[in-house]
């Protein structure tokens, strides 16, 4: 979780190690899931915020959902 300074706002903070992405094959993955995210905009999916990269790891911004695990639900 992640709070922005100006306005307070809170926002779920996913954080990929780059290292393991490109070892399990997912860098394709992860840049296709940053661009769906970036274009699509429907209630039942989180909306992508910001993302941004440093040397050795990936952020995406996403909205905060709170009430538990979706899959602990299912």
């Amino acid at each position: 979780m992640a709070q922005k300074k100006d306005d307070l706002q809170y926002f779920a903070l996913k954080i990929l190690v780059k290292k393991k992405i490109e070892v399990v094959g997912e860098k394709k993955h992860t840049f296709n899931e940053r661009e769906v995210l970036t274009w699509l905009s429907h209630p039942f999916i989180l909306k992508l915020h910001y993302c941004f990269q440093t040397k050795s790891k990936v952020y995406m911004v996403l909205d905060l959902v709170t009430g538990g695990d979706l899959y602990y639900n299912l």
